[in-house]
């Protein structure tokens, strides 16, 4: 699994049996050198470091260059061992697997192309659905097959909503059952975390 070191991305070796992670070479490289700038020795010491799979000799380069470094190009270097620390199981070579090339080729001709047109997006719930149609279709189901789950689906989170707000008084939390039907709630952001997980809550109100 090829990923530019973003940890959702990362968690996806959980999801998929037998699977391993390796860190996108051109973020990497891409990384060698906003640390390094046009300094090719000191790129070149690290290349030879990482090829070689010693964290041990990596930290040694690491540390070299930041001591001849100051302000904001130091930091830049501190950046660098943050970035190969969280990666380094997806950087090193332990014939588990190749790297999958550079990502953004991957994502722009195998999924943009197939998911929507270049420069578009789907929400979170229309993505869930175009790729059950073409799961589908992949594997030979019919479309109503899937047109039925959803409705299953819909009916089973309209139920649990349904069960999860209580009733509030009528005149003691007249404003919260106003403002309990803010569109927000129900509109195309509401999969996003300041929707579910912080507008939603401050709806409900304290439980007395």
């Amino acid at each position: 699994m090829g990923t530019d070191g973003a940890a959702w991305a990362k968690r996806g070796v959980d999801v998929f049996p037998s699977a391993v992670h390796r860190l996108d070479l051109y973020h990497l490289y891409k990384h060698l050198r906003t640390a390094f700038g046009v300094e090719k020795a000191a790129y070149e010491e690290m290349c030879a470091a990482l090829e070689r799979g010693d964290w041990t000799e990596v930290e040694a380069v690491l540390r070299r260059a930041e001591r001849v470094r100051r302000g904001s190009a130091r930091e830049r270097v501190r950046a660098l061992r943050q970035y190969l620390r969280a990666n380094w199981e997806g950087i090193r070579r332990d014939g588990a697997a190749e790297s999958l090339g550079a990502m953004e080729g991957q994502v722009f001709h195998q999924f943009a192309r197939r998911m929507k047109r270049h420069g578009g997006w789907w929400s979170e719930v229309g993505a869930h659905r175009l790729a059950r149609v073409l799961a589908a279709r992949t594997s030979g189901k019919s479309l109503s097959v899937v047109m039925g789950l959803e409705k299953q689906e819909r009916a089973a989170s309209r139920a649990f909503m349904k069960a999860s707000w209580a009733p509030a008084p009528a005149k003691a939390h007249e404003a919260a059952m106003k403002t309990a039907q803010l569109p927000a709630l129900y509109g195309p952001h509401a999969s996003r975390v300041w929707v579910k997980y912080v507008l939603r809550a401050l709806t409900r109100g304290p439980r007395l």
